[in-house]
């Protein structure tokens, strides 16, 4: 067995179990008719009178977890370095640490909003597609012997996988 077919050790951890399974619940849960078309007319009503950009669901979710902070009393740690940042966002989103030369590209960068538009740009690297099929794998189907990798290959069940991140479908499309 190779490493890279592994994700890392934190997906292990209850935790991530257990997002898995309360997303999944969410998704898969049953919601009478007559609620999803009330929920489609406001959805579709919301969607022609607000435009909501990037920015504002960052502010949201930002503002929330401030306001947990503070409930909480947590004060949080600085921001990290931009080395630090270029070398954890590679590990989060693609599984591996930059090459010299992305450090570089992403250091050597001039632009406010750079982090933005480096995390945009792993989005759309093939790194991010099979580290996620990885960690995913390994979440929804648990760990599994050369065999068991061979049947959920043979099922198509990683094509299916990568295809969503490679798209970019939001899990309710997916799932469905």
């Amino acid at each position: 067995m190779t490493a890279s077919r592994f994700p890392v050790d934190c997906c292990r951890t209850k935790t991530y179990g257990l997002v898995v399974v309360l997303a999944l619940a969410c998704v898969l849960s049953p919601v009478d008719s007559s609620a999803q078309e009330t929920a489609a007319e406001n959805r579709s009503a919301s969607e022609k009178s607000v435009n909501v950009t990037s920015a504002d669901v960052i502010r949201k979710i930002n503002d929330r977890i401030q306001s947990k902070w503070r409930d909480a009393s947590i004060e949080p740690n600085p921001a990290c370095t931009d080395s630090q940042f270029v070398r954890r966002v590679y590990l989060d989103l693609c599984g591996r640490i930059p090459t010299v030369q992305e450090r570089q590209t992403f250091l050597s960068d001039e632009r406010a909003d750079k982090r933005r538009h480096l995390v945009d740009l792993l989005l759309t690297d093939e790194d991010y597609v099979q580290h996620f099929t990885d960690v995913f794998d390994t979440l929804l189907m648990d760990r599994g012997n050369e065999q068991r990798y061979r049947d959920r290959s043979n099922n198509q069940w990683r094509a299916w996988l990568e295809r969503v991140f490679r798209e970019n479908r939001p899990w309710k499309d997916a799932v469905s």
